[in-house]
């Protein structure tokens, strides 16, 4: 099944966002200048990171630490703009409020999504919320074909070759694992008014849909997640990438309805709402308000413990030194999966964010990011419920800071061990060092020569001194390739 985020979008703003004075840009230190591969694979064991360097100088900078950049203008208009939180290791917010979510999962102690399985089909019932903001309905088809159109030609038509394919793409569909079944997100490419959630089953060797539901949208969805009682979470998103300029919105206001978060059971009752903007500044009043949710990038959206965490890329207030042009950066919001209030309110600064993946390890959220300029790197961040959260850079990427072409895309992240250290990265990047020219290297015609790889390191639960080694990459049509190690814990 395609996964929506590995497609792109188009967008259309251009400079990257330096961090603001008095804030600190978390990350590690940047590797020699080495080749990139295509399908790489980082492997992050005791806190390690085995990360070659591509940076065509051989001298690579201090990650996450730019001062400088721009981002270059494409052909056919359009680079991508940042904005973000206050830094990465923000305290999370006290006293949260602004969240109307009730009922659901009981948070474990380490819990990690749904293990409620695939149980029969639900009954519908009389529901205590009856007018929520965003309607569910459980519906009586069983047919996917019936649910509005899923792929649209005229509407998904961008490919390797064009300028968009730089960026990460708002999703349209999202699978969940749940037990020995599972639920996917569907986007109506037809009708930005209702998306769907569609629960499989297994049933003689194969799967069967049991459960429809219909799910009301701002405009396009942004993520799905599953608790421990196989309570459903939806997040939803505006598309006003029309309607953003240099005086809209205004600085500094949250609005309501840009996000919202509902949770219903399997009967398709609302057990509660979250306006996630304005939720945001009930929880900190310093909070950054949210505009153009996934412009120029993706969302993602996970559950853990009885906490959510959403994280998506959007546009900053607009930059007077630029003319009013709004910068791109990501943005991540932690919300109490039982109330609905936001907990944390800002996490780590990339900017750009190009797409991003998130998970939870058992015990806290990690982030990871496609970022081009601060920092130029693949970087990922961990986060637990209380306290500070630690940043790596993961991959150096070749060519200036704030070029929007970095040569490379996110696949994905995941735990394959010890929840503090051990973590799988898949990336796809170029092997050459070359990055001038439009048409050369630059991903159009003429790429350079990529090749697939992977690297290992040490796992064990115990954190023996296999955690804190890290072999070298495997010959697999790759080459020599330099690493470094990291041996601080995420």
């Amino acid at each position: 099944m395609r996964e929506a985020g590995a497609v792109f979008e188009r967008f259309g703003y251009h400079e990257p966002m330096q961090r603001r004075r008095g804030e600190r840009l978390w990350g590690g230190r940047a590797t020699r200048g080495t080749i990139g591969v295509l399908g790489a694979i980082a492997l992050l064991g005791m806190g390690f990171s085995c990360s070659p360097a591509a940076d065509p100088s051989g001298e690579g900078g201090a990650g996450g630490g730019l001062e400088t950049g721009g981002a270059a203008p494409g052909p056919g208009g359009g680079g991508a703009s940042t904005s973000g939180g206050s830094g990465a290791g923000a305290e999370p917010a006290t006293g949260a409020t602004g969240g109307t979510l009730t009922g659901g999962a009981d948070p474990g102690e380490s819990s990690g999504g749904a293990q409620s399985g695939a149980g029969g089909a639900p009954s519908p019932r009389d529901c205590e919320n009856d007018s929520p903001a965003l309607a569910v309905k459980l519906l009586e088809t069983k047919r996917v074909s019936e649910l509005g159109t899923l792929f649209s030609n005229q509407e998904d038509s961008v490919g390797p070759r064009s300028w968009q394919a730089r960026y990460g793409k708002a999703p349209e569909i999202v699978p969940v694992a749940d037990g020995d079944g599972f639920a996917v997100l569907l986007q109506d490419q037809s009708s930005g008014a209702a998306a769907h959630v569609v629960h499989l089953a297994p049933s003689d060797g194969e799967y069967a849909v049991d459960a429809v539901y219909e799910v009301e949208s701002l405009g396009r969805i942004m993520g799905l997640a599953l608790d421990e009682k196989g309570n459903y979470f939806v997040a939803t998103g505006v598309d006003e990438d029309d309607e953003v300029d240099a005086t809209y919105p205004p600085n500094d206001i949250p609005r309501p309805d840009v996000v919202r978060l509902v949770k219903f059971d399997r009967s398709g009752c609302v057990l509660g709402e979250t306006d996630v903007d304005m939720a945001r500044r009930e929880a900190d009043p310093e909070a950054e308000i949210i505009v153009n949710p996934m412009v120029a990038g993706s969302s993602r959206l996970a559950y853990g413990a009885g906490h959510l965490l959403l994280v998506h890329s959007h546009n900053t207030e607009p930059d007077e030194n630029i003319g009013g042009t709004r910068h791109q950066k990501a943005i991540a919001t932690h919300i109490n999966a039982e109330t609905g209030a936001v907990t944390r309110a800002s996490t780590m600064w990339v900017s750009h964010s190009f797409d991003q993946r998130a998970l939870f390890d058992g015990t806290g959220f990690v982030e990871l990011h496609l970022g081009d300029a601060y920092p130029r790197t693949i970087t990922v961040g961990r986060y637990p419920a209380t306290g500070r959260g630690v940043t790596r850079d993961l991959f150096h990427i070749k060519g200036p800071e704030g070029d929007n072409n970095t040569f490379t895309r996110l696949g994905g992240i995941a735990q394959v061990g010890h929840p503090e250290f051990d973590y799988l990265v898949l990336f796809a990047t170029e092997r050459s060092r070359g990055f001038e020219g439009d048409g050369e290297i630059r991903g159009n015609a003429g790429s350079g020569p990529r090749a697939l790889a992977d690297r290992s390191g040490g796992k064990s639960a115990r954190g023996t001194a296999a955690h804190r080694s890290c072999r070298r990459w495997r010959d697999r049509a790759l080459g020599r390739v330099d690493h470094e190690r990291h041996d601080e814990p995420l």
